[in-house]
């Protein structure tokens, strides 16, 4: 690696949005578009799941999409096991890095700030660090993070399966735990979910200082156009409580633990150098490291499963194709006038 700029250089910084999924990472990078940070121009468009933006570069997001899967990781996100790292000498990886930072360095090379966000990327964590400090640039990260009960009740919404609390709690565990080292080694900001909405111009500015952007006028109006457009009460459909979350049974207790430490750094009551922090972090990051085993048999199952059985879209499809022979069915069998068929209702009536 060679991320040391030459005497002289001018400083070239990238801000990294990370977080588990439906954790509010797509309105981390909306603010950094608000604060004039570079996102280029080249973006994954608005879909269902997320009507307001992904803000998401297709190019590096085919790239990372790639990558997961030659280290044996859905690109989904929905992996929970640790990565096998032998993997990580895979030939493809190094072209892959190549690739990226070809990418990179025609579109945002020459950016003094520039800033992106891939799903599942802090899963390959060290690749894209790897790439960044190739190019010279200095990272920043900014780290999404959410009520776990309302982040489940969010992805259930999209699919049943990941929406269950014991499945989203592993894959929040996995997308936190085992690289927030690196994270926590580079100027960053923890974000909650609910702080966002709640305070969104106060959040949105607690990003731009991380950042150093200048407090001008000019900057505070945009920031407030995002936060009043942007940002509303409308986007949070789930509003579980902490105190819910502390009493709830079926949650896992690491994610429990793990997100309300993440909350008072998001917060700001507490740093890093907290003793009780420290000690607790590492009693979590060693507990999930433990259950590595486990949680790669609960990968091999649901692979299993997919190839086994077809997907749930395929499945309702053919529900919906029978849908009107089943509803004939069912009107035919009735009694009475609404049994009959529609010449007989017409006699009937005449």
């Amino acid at each position: 690696m060679n991320g040391a700029n030459p005497a002289g250089a001018i400083k070239k910084r990238v801000a990294v949005v990370v977080g588990p999924g439906r954790s509010g990472t797509s309105a981390l990078t909306g603010a950094m578009k608000a604060l004039s940070v570079e996102l280029g121009d080249n973006l994954k468009r608005p879909l269902r799941k997320n009507a307001k933006g992904f803000f998401e570069d297709r190019d590096i997001l085919d790239v990372n999409h790639r990558l997961l899967a030659v280290m044996g990781l859905h690109p989904s996100g929905s992996s929970v096991g640790p990565l096998d790292e032998t993997r990580w000498n895979d030939p493809q990886v190094a072209a892959l890095k190549a690739e990226a930072v070809k990418i990179i360095g025609d579109r945002f090379g020459d950016c003094p700030l520039w800033g992106f966000k891939c799903g599942g990327m802090i899963r390959v964590l060290p690749f894209w660090e790897d790439v960044l400090e190739t190019l010279g640039f200095e990272i920043s990260y900014l780290v999404a993070i959410r009520n776990p009960l309302n982040m489940a009740r969010s992805r259930g919404q999209l699919d049943i399966y990941r929406g269950a609390q014991a499945k989203s709690d592993a894959e929040w565990l996995a997308q936190i735990l085992p690289y927030f080292h690196l994270v926590s080694a580079r100027p960053f900001v923890v974000v909650d979910y609910d702080r966002m909405v709640d305070d969104a111009y106060r959040e949105v500015w607690r990003i731009g200082r991380m950042l150093e952007i200048p407090e001008t006028p000019e900057m505070d109006a945009q920031v407030r156009d995002y936060t009043s457009d942007f940002i509303t009460a409308k986007l949070r459909h789930h509003v579980a409580s902490r105190d819910e979350l502390r009493r709830d049974k079926t949650i896992n207790p690491m994610t429990r633990d793990a997100y309300l430490w993440l909350v008072r750094l998001s917060a700001d009551e507490i740093t890093l150098d907290d003793p009780a922090f420290k000690e607790d972090w590492a009693r979590l990051t060693r507990s999930f490291d433990e259950a590595g085993p486990f949680l790669a048999h609960i990968d091999f199952l649901e692979n299993e499963l997919k190839r086994r059985l077809p997907p749930l879209k395929t499945i309702w499809g053919t529900v919906l194709q029978h849908l009107p022979v089943a509803a004939t069915m069912t009107h035919g069998s009735g009694k009475g006038s609404a049994g009959k068929a529609p010449a007989d209702r017409a006699a009937q009536g005449s």
